[in-house]
């Protein structure tokens, strides 16, 4: 878990082959006492505790390249990837 106020930029294989995102839920499992590094969850079930969620905010920068990129996971990378004709749900259940 992120402290408050912190920047995570993800690179390369994390970036591109890893799924990421903020979990949608109410409360966060952390640590009870304050003796421990902060990010690092114990094994004593009994030093946790439950911390209602507050606001959270993500921001996404993106550059939107005009040419192909070659990209070093040419699997996950829109531009490389072989043509296929978009899907589109065929009923509002699929949707």
């Amino acid at each position: 878990m992120l402290p408050c106020r912190s920047l995570l930029v993800i690179t390369g294989e994390s970036r591109y082959l890893w799924t990421h995102g903020i979990t949608p839920r109410k409360c966060d499992t952390v640590q009870a006492s304050k003796g421990h590094k902060s990010g690092i969850i114990t094994s004593d079930v009994e030093d946790l505790t439950l911390n209602k969620r507050g606001i959270r905010t993500s921001f996404m920068f993106r550059k939107v390249k005009q040419t192909p990129y070659n990209c070093s996971y040419p699997l996950a990378c829109d531009s490389q990837m072989k043509d296929t004709p978009a899907s589109f749900p065929e009923s509002n259940k699929e949707a």
